[in-house]
């Protein structure tokens, strides 16, 4: 597949790269090429300490040469990656290239085809290329090497480990008293980085890694004692369908995560219903991949304790999502089906629906039947999605509808 968008270096201007060279990139300019208010500036300590690292950062690698940088991520989900493209392009006046994976595309997720678009819109070069994540990996290395670039990884590169880290930091700045964190794992990253930062302070907290069980990548690793290929096949946590676990993180993570495991389909969709639902936060299937163990059931162990999960990230399309809330509620018995067949002459399906109202529960799609029905003529096989509210109710309603039609 051919690069979305064409890579320019930039050319060199020698009068001005030597006055550029020699400028020093200090507080005020750092907030006049950012075009930030001087209160908003002083009033954010955080955003004030990143942007002066920045510029010092700057000052030290701007040489005005060609340099691509390579980084190999499908989904960004907490760190936009405009953000990261704008920050290459005001900060570091370099080209930014991404390689990504013809995965997305051929499920047909329409939010990285936005994040394609808004990539582009700041500056960033795109190139989808390669069937899975390992795939595009190998083209962005071999593309870093014949053209002068450096190659990030977005979930094995030793600063990306260290900045996952600094959630583990805020996790026990927050709750200095917690007994495990639910990490989601899917190349190692925020799992590396999250269990160095707490394992540090307190290794007394258990760290237990999740993912699913369509690509359970890291779990197949830790029980072979190193990265092993693992087939990826179509899950709702798609950001975590990394074939391969990365090295560097699993090197770093595999002494301190003490229990990997894995969720099926349902977890993970209900997991994203209730988080809707209750909390009234979107969030992709990756991140959902915790609250769906703990739905499972599965870390019943903890029960009386104080567990954190990191919801990380909200990277999925409303079309994606509609369809898992559908599931999700069917899954949890909350949209039902039956079919049943009734009379063909005035009022036979009015009685049908009035006995379902009368139960309480809403029809959501009706289908009727007639060609292929093998009862008599005078008779209408009808089809009908309801929803109901509970486990409960689809008994009390299945009871009421037999007692008529049995």
């Amino acid at each position: 597949m051919k690069p979305i968008s064409k890579i320019v270096s930039p050319k060199p201007n020698t009068a001005e790269s030597k006055r550029q060279s020699k400028r020093s990139f200090g507080e005020n300019d750092t907030k006049a090429r950012h075009n930030i208010s001087k209160k908003e500036y002083q009033r954010n300590p955080q955003l004030k300490h990143a942007y002066l690292r920045a510029s010092q950062r700057a000052a030290q690698i701007m040489n005005h040469q060609p340099v691509i940088q390579c980084v190999v991520k499908r989904q960004t989900t907490e760190l936009k990656r405009f953000d990261v493209v704008k920050f290459h392009k005001f900060f570091l006046i370099k080209p930014v290239v991404y390689i990504m994976d013809e995965y997305e595309q051929i499920t047909g997720n329409a939010a990285q085809i936005l994040e394609e678009e808004e990539t582009q819109e700041v500056g960033g070069n795109v190139i989808v290329q390669g069937k899975n994540l390992s795939e595009s990996r190998l083209i962005a290395l071999g593309k870093s090497l014949d053209e002068g670039g450096k190659y990030i990884n977005g979930y094995d590169h030793k600063d990306v480990i260290a900045g996952a880290g600094t959630v583990g930091l805020e996790i026990i700045e927050q709750f200095p008293d917690v007994n495990a964190v639910v990490l989601p794992a899917g190349g190692g990253g925020l799992v590396a980085g999250v269990a160095t930062a707490i394992k540090g302070l307190r290794p007394d907290v258990k760290i237990i890694s999740v993912e699913a069980d369509r690509c359970p990548s890291f779990k197949n690793a830790l029980q072979v004692g190193h990265p092993i290929e693992t087939s990826v096949l179509p899950t709702l946590a798609d950001g975590l369908a990394v074939p391969v676990i990365g090295v560097n993180a699993f090197a770093t993570a595999k002494d301190k995560v003490d229990d990997a495991i894995v969720v099926d389909e349902k977890a993970i969709g209900l997991a994203i219903l209730r988080l809707v639902e209750l909390e009234k936060i979107v969030i992709e299937g990756a991140g959902a991949c915790g609250v769906g163990a703990l739905l499972l059931g599965k870390l019943n162990q903890f029960k009386g304790k104080k567990v954190v999960t990191v919801l990380s990230g909200g990277n999925i399309d409303t079309t994606q999502l509609g369809r898992v809330m559908e599931r999700g509620m069917a899954w949890d018995n909350r949209l039902v089906r039956f079919k049943v067949n009734v009379s063909d002459r005035p009022g036979g399906i009015s009685e049908l629906t009035n006995i379902i109202a009368e139960n309480g529960a809403s029809i959501k799609d009706i289908f009727l039947e007639r060609s292929w029905s093998r009862s008599d003529v005078f008779t209408v096989r009808v089809k009908i999605v309801a929803e109901t509210r509970d486990i409960d109710h689809p008994r009390e309603l299945d009871y009421a509808v037999q007692k008529r039609y049995a």
